[in-house]
């Protein structure tokens, strides 16, 4: 007897997971796939549009080579010819204090003259690798850079990362849910200082090679027609066990199955993953489950609202160079950063033009997306005319409000994993699968996806 998988939201979790169950299960007489999408189209919140020759991205600029999984599923999908990466001018980073933009170091010399740190700050950069290893679970993101390098290094560096990164605050994100990286550098050099030499010596050992193809780097990829070209890819691989438009709004475990109510049928599956935002999977479950609802429901989200704008390069005095700047929120701006798109990638905007991706809101201010879209654009001009020196008006534009955007992995994070967890230890055929569980990257929805695929079974429950 064949067995059924449904599979709930098209972003890029679930279009992952359909797309390795796929070459798990090739014979559709064995094991039958569906998945099903409340929107009219797939992509979650990665979406890319190309509007009077610019291509804009709502969603994720692209993904770093650093892990295989995302280069993996795009060799798979035969898009390898499509793959591009970042220039070198990229790596060139700023953040903006007081509206003047400041490169952010690279090397150790670099922090040391980094001119927003005081002598105090820099006198005590040596005596980090003395610090002893701190591991508490619950220490902030902010705490953390505190701890090791001082206030000054937790706000101008670690705070507006967060910001560009969760569109959150360092002050409440827990440093070993969003950044294990840091813990682990921490745990096995107990030091940051040391860690960054360790590192630099091992790449130099390891050689140069960077095909993106064959061995991972740090180096931004991206598809020439943007990231949604990913998704767009699986939909019209898989587009036959697809199905658009349908909401689920009920889910209950019946018998050696689950029976998926949606507003048009009733599906019965002998597994279901949730693809889904958790304050979507705690609509669905909470008739299942109404203690696991409410913890789902507790995992916050941080509003954005992602304004492009295309200017003529003439009008620039100084065309802005490098990848992007952050702001730090002690600036009290609603604008997060700007990401200089057309430097990052070459074909997102013609030679004589730049394409700017102008981020507003976040958990600092998230009043910004009841703004109107006017508004919103006239933000986003105002913090380009005032930091970049524009005396020319934009030529496009592109706004996407998005209310619920990035979830937040603060102090209560840890607790409410370990809850959901637990409340879904007795339901075998009933699996959570988003970028609320495990990391919010591309790569890591990719990864995480690509591994529930390997590890789906069929059991009584």
């Amino acid at each position: 007897m064949s067995k059924q998988i449904l599979i709930i939201g098209g972003g890029v979790s679930g279009l992952t997971l359909l797309h390795y169950l796929k070459k798990r299960f090739p014979d559709e007489g064995d094991v039958h796939l569906r998945l099903i999408e409340k929107e009219p189209a797939v992509g979650g919140t990665i979406h890319s549009v190309r509007q009077g020759g610019n291509l804009f991205e709502s969603g994720p600029n692209g993904f770093l080579d650093s892990k295989p999984s995302t280069l993996e599923l795009i060799k798979d999908l035969g898009l390898n010819d499509e793959l591009i990466q970042s220039g070198d001018a990229a790596k060139i980073r700023y953040i903006c204090i007081k509206n003047e933009l400041h490169a952010l170091p690279s090397s150790l010399g670099g922090l040391l003259k980094f001119k927003p740190l005081s002598v105090l700050d820099k006198m005590r950069i040596p005596f980090e690798a003395f610090v002893p290893k701190g591991g508490h679970p619950e220490e902030t993101v902010y705490e953390f850079g505190k701890r090791r390098l001082g206030e000054n290094f937790a706000k101008y560096f670690l705070d507006p990362m967060v910001s560009g990164i969760f569109a959150g605050d360092a002050k409440n994100l827990n440093l070993q849910a969003a950044f294990p990286r840091m813990c682990e550098l921490e745990s096995n050099y107990g030091s940051l200082i040391k860690a960054l030499f360790s590192l630099k010596k091992e790449r130099k050992d390891q050689g140069a090679d960077k095909d993106v193809s064959v061995k991972p780097g740090e180096t931004l990829c991206s598809l020439r027609d943007g990231m949604g070209r990913l998704l767009d890819a699986m939909y019209q691989r898989y587009q036959k066990n697809i199905q658009l438009g349908e909401e689920a709004i009920d889910i209950q475990k019946v018998n050696d199955g689950v029976i998926v109510e949606t507003d048009k049928v009733k599906y019965y599956a002998d597994k279901v993953i949730l693809c889904v935002p958790s304050y979507a999977a705690a609509k669905a479950l909470k008739p299942l489950n109404e203690f696991l609802a409410s913890e789902l429901d507790d995992i916050s989200y941080a509003s954005l609202a992602v304004v492009g704008l295309v200017y003529n390069k003439s009008d620039f005095k100084n065309p802005p160079d490098g990848f992007g700047y952050l702001i730090p929120s002690s600036e009290k701006k609603e604008v997060l950063g700007v990401l200089f798109s057309s430097n990052i990638f070459e074909s997102r905007a013609s030679a004589d033009q730049v394409l700017l991706q102008v981020m507003i809101g976040g958990v600092h201010n998230p009043q910004s997306v009841q703004k109107s879209r006017e508004e919103l654009i006239e933000i986003a001009k105002n913090e380009v005319k005032t930091v970049l020196a524009t005396h020319g008006d934009t030529v496009d534009h592109f706004v996407k409000i998005c209310p619920k955007a990035i979830p937040q992995y603060n102090k209560r994070y840890p607790v409410i994993c370990q809850v959901i967890q637990r409340e879904m230890t007795p339901y075998k055929n009933l699996h959570l699968l988003a970028n609320y569980l495990g990391g919010i990257s591309v790569n890591d929805c990719t990864f995480n996806a690509q591994k529930m695929a390997e590890q789906v079974q069929f059991e009584n429950t």
